[in-house]
């Protein structure tokens, strides 16, 4: 993700943890459901995550950190709402 020039976050005001936070790597997956639950279940949820909640996009998505405080981002690969934003141009991804 962009910060400083050209962006809306200006470098200054970017600490370690957002950061982290913006510098991410996001897996799909196909149902999200049974992706956290199946973390759950085997006890490899991050001590730090959040969701899943509704991403502005329309999909499932939930976030795990590194212990660096890299977020790793799941995400569906199909949205099950019509995004905020604007439509999609692409199609979408089915594995």
């Amino acid at each position: 993700m962009m910060v400083g020039p050209g962006s809306d976050v200006p470098l200054e005001k970017v600490d370690a943890n957002q950061l982290g936070v913006l510098n991410h790597v996001s897996l799909g997956v196909p149902n999200m459901q049974t992706a956290v639950t199946t973390l759950y279940r085997e006890n490899r949820l991050s001590k730090r995550h959040d969701g899943p909640q509704m991403g502005l996009d329309g999909k499932w998505q939930a976030n795990f950190y590194d212990p660096d405080g890299t977020r790793i981002e799941l995400m569906e690969f199909q949205p099950v709402m019509k995004p905020c934003c604007s439509e999609f141009t692409a199609e979408s991804p089915t594995q």
